[in-house]
């Protein structure tokens, strides 16, 4: 559940690269590229550069195209293993959870028992107060669409707990901190990917059919489709097929629970099932939930000129549908273009953004006869202690938000206050990456290499943070995988 807020963003603007390229492309290769004879060839080339420079760990690709399949599997299920991940392998599939939840309430929607237009707190308990603004109540469109002005994470959850901030995270902290939050603006005014929207929804929806997201899912979705390996709760059989999960530095880390916000995030699945979901919703296979998912993908909002969202899926102009998700240690992206009757499913199991993204959307384009270019990925140089020092501080944005830069080993960490370190990874002695987000981080320096302000690139804009000065910063917090989707 942490995929980051930006990243459906930047999808969309990748997408429309690979169409402005295909626009113009004379042919896509010397001699033409053919699909599918040279899909094996394309896709090693987009997901061999991630492995070979400690990116990942494993990872399965999965297309769809017409009545046909393929899958492939890269690395290993867990470092030291000879086994490679295939088609069989369980991952985790965090946000793309969502679009299941999407179909649900699509599904209550068409059935008469939720209604887009009205408020949310209309299916929750009676006393549960639920944040407005201006007279305006948080309708349920407003939450499927990402802009009801709720926050990214709610902000009561464990921070210390090893299976995620919201294991065990129950209605009634649920409740609390919708009481508490306050607003700070009109709900449906702007797109602003939130978790704890999300959740809401889903156990807005469980509250209406009094069963739990888990057996909503299996009743409506997965049971229908034969999706026997996709769940929540993992019999020993499943468990046994999971890959191990990685966070950005690839060290291993535990399964994530989510407790009430389960829709919001905590499904685990493999590609040969995510294959099937993505074939019903192209329509290739017949369902009982078909309507629901084709009324899930109908944009409801409009985030940009090439951006809107459905039913919590994301739409691009030319009518692509896609999804990515992210836990602490596993990465996805599922995508489809109904025009084109293409599909692309990618599974890692390790959180590193925007991999999942990147391979899915340069896979769907050469599915969909569109060229795909290399990826070109920079290693990681090696600095020396002096120059890692000279970075750590406390740096200040003219808004007041205050970033500390610490050095822990050989590596340097960032953090916003209060919030958990993320990683840095040096490009040169100025720049640096942020593997567990997007966007870039570059360093000011004076005459002597000491840092005297950052700034941060995400997205076509940027924030500059200036030093402050006579300050050492505290101990750094542990670094962890913390997303932006």
């Amino acid at each position: 559940m942490a995929t980051t807020s930006k990243l459906p963003l930047a999808v969309g603007l990748v997408w429309l690269c690979i169409a402005a390229t295909a626009a113009h492309a004379q042919s896509p290769a010397p001699g033409g590229l053919r699909f599918p004879e040279q899909l094996r060839e394309q896709v090693d080339l987009l997901v061999d550069p991630f492995l070979e420079t400690g990116r990942g760990v494993g990872m399965v690709v999965g297309v769809v195209k017409g009545d046909r399949t393929w899958v492939f599997g890269y690395g290993s299920v867990a470092r030291g293993s000879a086994r490679t991940p295939d088609g069989n392998t369980v991952f985790e599939i965090g946000s793309a959870t969502k679009t299941f939840s999407g179909i649900l309430t699509a599904a209550l929607i068409q059935e008469g028992r939720m209604d887009l237009t009205q408020p949310i707190e209309r299916y929750l308990p009676p006393g549960v107060k639920v944040p407005s603004r201006d007279g305006r109540k948080i309708t349920v469109t407003d939450l499927v669409t990402h802009s009801s002005g709720l926050p990214y994470h709610a902000t009561n959850g464990d921070e210390k707990n090893p299976h995620g901030r919201f294991a065990g995270y129950t209605p009634e902290q649920l409740y609390r901190f919708l009481g508490s939050f306050k607003l700070d603006r009109s709900p449906g005014t702007r797109y602003d990917y939130s978790n704890v929207g999300a959740g809401l929804v889903s156990h807005a929806a469980a509250l209406v059919t009094h069963k739990t997201f888990e057996a909503m899912v299996k009743e409506r979705i997965t049971g229908p489709l034969g999706m026997n390996d996709t769940a929540i709760a993992l019999a020993p059989e499943l468990q046994a097929r999971k890959a191990q999960g990685y966070d950005a530095d690839l060290n291993p880390v535990l399964g994530e629970e989510i407790g009430t916000l389960e829709g919001a995030g905590a499904l685990r699945s493999t590609a040969n099932d995510m294959l099937t979901y993505l074939k019903a919703n192209l329509g290739l296979v017949k369902t009982p939930c078909g309507p629901a998912m084709a009324l899930s993908h109908n944009p409801l909002f409009t985030v940009n000129d090439f951006l809107r969202v459905g039913i919590f899926w994301h739409v691009l102009k030319d009518g692509a549908v896609f999804h990515s998700g992210a836990t602490t240690g596993f990465h996805s992206f599922q995508g489809f273009s109904p025009a084109d009757k293409a599909g692309v499913v990618v599974l890692s199991n390790c959180m590193n953004a925007p991999a999942a993204e990147l391979i899915g959307l340069y896979t769907l384009g050469f599915a969909c006869g569109r060229p795909c270019p290399p990826v070109k990925l920079d290693m990681p140089v090696t600095l020396a202690p002096a120059a890692l020092d000279s970075c750590v501080g406390e740096f200040r944005t003219g808004s007041g938000d205050l970033f500390v830069v610490s050095r822990e080993g050989s590596r340097l960490v960032i953090s916003k206050a209060g919030c958990k370190a993320v990683v840095l990874y040096p490009k040169s002695p100025t720049e640096f990456d942020q593997r567990a987000a997007t966007g870039t981080i570059a360093f000011h320096r004076d005459a002597q290499g000491k840092a005297t302000g950052l700034t941060i690139q995400d997205n076509g804009k940027s924030v500059t943070a200036e030093r402050l000065p006579g300050r050492s910063p505290p101990p750094a917090p542990t670094a962890t995988v913390e997303g932006g989707q």
